[in-house]
């Protein structure tokens, strides 16, 4: 088999299979097996592909052909130019959690933050960037899956983060609780659950077979974490510090009104990711 003979029998087998990108997939799929990157395949496309290349090959695509993602299969995402490990412990990092980063950043800098927690850090992809972007800042790590946290400490210690990073295990902000940070971070950040629970089963075949449900549930509304969340934020922020969360695009304005409830912090600050849609809700706590 050469390699064009390759991507179109995998790009064929895809597509008959339903895949929403089968071309795209067969070219990642390929490329990642033969070690090399996709304009490879093009630049080369007589070049033999070995009896045992062959055989993952045809492995992988099954795989694919069930609805496995291609990040599971390849155990590995790039997010904010970084490469992350990732298992089906974990969500898949987006692309459009990158504006999270962006505007913690943003934050970050401007208030020369020094104390930042995550909550629900997954695969450790967004408080990795930040750690690796704020040499200066200590991080604390927040999830309550054990496997989860065993993901994100990995990528942490390939990124050389790792000493920076305090990893806890719990509900929330709860596992803050005894070490002395009431009052005292400079930002609480998070990408919580916020898909609503009837919502699950008409999510793409690849989401709902594969990712963890338990980082997509936002309960009946998708705003179970964030009435739970918002509260507890503003005990550890400090006066002045942010509260940076994701969203999803229609939750804006509940979640001003949850925020707004509390009386204690400014006015919110919305921005919108690449296509548009309003993904990162900000607000500062109010001083005094």
């Amino acid at each position: 088999m050469l390699i064009w003979q390759g991507l179109r029998w995998a790009e064929d087998f895809l597509r008959s299979s339903g895949a929403s990108n089968p071309r795209l997939d067969a070219e990642v799929l390929l490329a990642e097996i033969l070690k090399c990157n996709r304009l490879f395949l093009y630049s080369h496309p007589e070049s033999p592909i070995s009896l045992e290349a062959q055989e993952v090959l045809r492995m992988w695509v099954g795989r694919r052909s069930r609805g496995l993602p291609v990040a599971y299969i390849l155990g590995k995402k790039e997010f904010w130019s970084l490469e992350f490990l990732v298992t089906p412990a974990v969500l898949i990092p987006r692309p459009e959690t990158e504006r999270l980063v962006e505007i913690s950043l943003e934050r970050a800098r401007a208030g020369k933050a020094r104390a930042i927690a995550e909550v629900g850090c997954g695969s450790g992809a967004v408080i990795v960037s930040l750690a690796r972007a704020l040499g200066e800042a200590r991080f604390y790590a927040i999830d309550a899956s054990r496997e989860a946290l065993g993901v994100a400490r990995q990528n942490a210690r390939r990124h050389e983060v790792a000493d920076r990073i305090l990893f806890l295990r719990g509900d929330l902000l709860r596992p803050l609780r005894g070490k002395r940070l009431g009052g005292a971070l400079d930002q609480v950040v998070s990408n919580p659950p916020y898909i609503p629970r009837g919502e699950i089963p008409n999510l793409a075949r690849d989401i709902r077979l594969y990712e963890p449900h338990r980082a997509l549930n936002g309960g009946r509304d998708g705003l179970f974490f964030y009435r739970r969340l918002i509260p507890q934020a503003l005990d550890f922020l400090r006066p002045g510090g942010w509260f940076i969360l994701e969203m999803g695009g229609d939750q804006g304005s509940a979640i001003l009104k949850l925020l707004a409830q509390t009386g204690g912090f400014e006015e919110p600050l919305i921005a919108r990711d690449d296509q548009g849609a309003e993904r990162v809700i900000s607000a500062q706590r109010r001083e005094g």
